[in-house]
């Protein structure tokens, strides 16, 4: 530990791993052609086409 670590409080809470919420497999989908995350329903509403570019997946 550094100096500087004893002088100042620590800026961010560490979090219990135990308390973490999931985020089930397949939720969100990363567009290939714009790098967008979008939500897997909107995709499925959309015919497998990205709103943002028209990217078809």
């Amino acid at each position: 530990m550094s100096w500087i670590d004893k002088i100042l409080p620590p800026q961010i809470q560490q979090s219990d791993p135990a308390n973490r919420k999931t985020v089930p497999e397949g939720l969100w989908v990363k567009c290939g052609g714009c790098d967008a995350v979008l939500y897997s329903s909107d995709i499925e509403a959309n015919l497998s086409v990205c709103p943002k570019c028209s990217h078809h997946m």
